[in-house]
């Protein structure tokens, strides 16, 4: 999927107003369940992280109320504002792939050898339980194709994103919320 700016800008719109619903709510436990534990694990493996999250976001007290919000800001569905949400993301993370915010990071190659040493580890090591070792090796599998996929790291949708790049940071980059 192709974004537009006006995209990016209908699905930036949202954010600050679903933060509030997301701080109005947070003192139950329900919510805190909603940006812990298997989201953190997910979100960076995944091609569609949003939409992930969406699926487990529609038993939640507060969904109907986070519908509303993303049906006022123009989006017809939940399902249509994650996916802009997944491209988005997904074209954020490749704009920091190459385009670092720390110096020293690694390098494409550099992350892709750290996956495959992570994974040679994994797969000798006989004290990880199996379902266990499943789980890390598929994540680790999830992370190699991602970032040998060129349609992710040319991502078309860079160029698009780029304005938006100091105003994501403010959302994504200072919180631990999932969107």
């Amino acid at each position: 999927m192709s974004l537009d700016k006006a995209q990016v800008e209908q699905y930036l719109s949202t954010l600050p107003k679903i933060r509030v619903l997301k701080d109005d709510d947070d003192s139950s436990e329900e919510s805190n369940a909603l940006t812990q534990g298997d989201y953190e694990d997910d979100y960076m493996t995944s091609r569609t992280p949003i939409s992930d999250n969406l699926e487990r976001m529609k038993d939640h007290s507060t969904f109907e109320d986070f519908t509303r919000i993303i049906k006022n800001e123009g989006f017809e569905t939940p399902q249509a504002w994650a996916s802009v949400g997944d491209e988005i993301m997904l074209a954020y993370s490749a704009y920091y792939i190459s385009n670092p915010i720390d110096k020293d990071a690694p390098s494409l190659e550099e992350m892709k050898q750290e996956l495959s040493e992570q994974q040679e580890k994994i797969e000798k090591n006989q004290f990880i339980m199996r379902d266990q070792k499943e789980l890390l090796l598929n994540k680790i599998e999830n992370s190699m194709a991602l970032l040998n996929d060129p349609n992710y790291i040319d991502n078309p949708n860079i160029s698009i994103i780029r304005p938006f790049i100091g105003r994501l940071n403010s959302y994504l980059r200072n919180t631990d919320d999932t969107y």
